[in-house]
């Protein structure tokens, strides 16, 4: 039996013989399936404040923004004198909201092959740069959905819409 007499159930910690209990309504708040416990995000890093370029690029753009300790966001290839500094902060913003709405098997996504936008991120303390790609459509799917690919490599599926979101151009900013 799991209970014990006042309603409340057995608990134990791995490695630590003793046994207690606890209130039974802990059990709902507990995930109930493994995906529970996944990252959604595309974007999934906590060193954003570490950030210190991004690398955006799709069939038709490729450019680069940097971040000066003085001037902020910087576009610099190409090179660009005048970069929107809240444009800047509210892309990226945008990305770090994104979310997947499921997960996909990496032999589902063959469209991911031939990335339409991918987003290279670089970080001020050395740590290697990670990247997030919008792949080709999802087929059949309703609503219409793209496959993406997370920062640590993962598969999911994000709806189209979010497409016109991360689509940029270097005078977007």
């Amino acid at each position: 039996d799991d209970m014990a007499d006042d309603g409340r159930i057995f608990a134990k910690v791995k490695g630590n013989p003793s046994v207690f209990t606890i209130d039974a309504a802990v059990m709902s708040l507990l995930p109930e399936f493994q995906d529970d416990f996944r990252e959604y995000r595309l974007y999934t890093q906590e060193r954003i404040k570490n950030l210190s370029a991004v690398h955006y690029k799709d069939p038709s753009s490729d450019f680069r923004l940097e971040l000066d300790k003085r001037q902020g966001w910087v576009l610099v290839d190409p090179a660009h004198d005048d970069t929107d500094q809240a444009t800047v902060n509210a892309y990226i913003a945008l990305m770090l909201g994104m979310v997947g709405t499921e997960f996909v098997e990496a032999d589902e996504a063959t469209t991911l092959e031939r990335e339409n936008i991918v987003l290279t991120f670089e970080y001020a303390d050395g740590s290697p740069s990670t990247n997030i790609a919008l792949g080709g459509p999802v087929p059949d799917a309703d609503p219409p959905m793209l496959y993406a690919r997370q920062d640590i490599g993962t598969l999911v599926k994000i709806p189209t819409h979010n497409y016109r979101f991360l689509h940029a151009t270097p005078y977007t900013f």
